[in-house]
């Protein structure tokens, strides 16, 4: 059920055309269509290729059998049992990613599988793996650009992102 609002989140997180992503997600590629609200109001996108990079590395040393949260403790670099059990933490990736905090990967993660760079493996308890494309990014042959509005702030619990309020007040 994680993986599933996640791929929710990510789809609503999207710098791009909504119907494209959705076609893109069943193999048909698209225009954008012009009339979504991120074609009507394109958003704010930066570079975050070097990010992409550092996490699709992770990614694939891990042998693509780990879900986000231990590929993110992996670039950042926490060290837990599961990071020591596996010899993760000698990867050239450990902690390439301390920059960021773990909250600010979970956003990066989302907008990679959007964007197609990575797939969350549903059957296979959410290991993310690399996709053809994600393959082209890695080997420095495509750029990969993200909303940061959507990448949350901080490390802790209580960090807030930069969404707009919702009056929830229906009186």
């Amino acid at each position: 059920e994680h993986q599933r609002l996640d791929a929710l989140l990510a789809y609503c997180e999207a710098p791009e055309c909504r119907r494209r992503m959705l076609l893109s997600y069943f193999g048909e590629e698209a225009e954008p269509c012009g009339k979504c609200d991120v074609c009507q109001s394109p958003v704010e996108t930066q570079d975050g290729t070097e990010a992409g990079q550092i996490l699709l590395s992770a990614v694939y040393r891990t042998g693509q059998s780990f879900g986000s949260a231990h590929v993110i403790d992996v670039v950042t670099g926490k060290e837990t049992e599961k990071t020591g059990r596996f010899g993760h933490d000698k990867l050239p990736t450990f902690g390439a990613g301390a920059a960021r905090g773990a909250n600010e990967w979970k956003g990066i993660v989302r907008q990679l599988v959007a964007a197609g760079f990575l797939w969350v493996d549903i059957r296979g308890f959410g290991a993310l793996t690399l996709t053809e494309k994600g393959v082209k990014l890695l080997k420095g042959q495509a750029e990969f650009r993200f909303r940061p509005d959507m990448v949350r702030k901080g490390k802790g619990r209580g960090s807030r992102t930069r969404r707009a309020k919702v009056d929830m007040d229906l009186a």
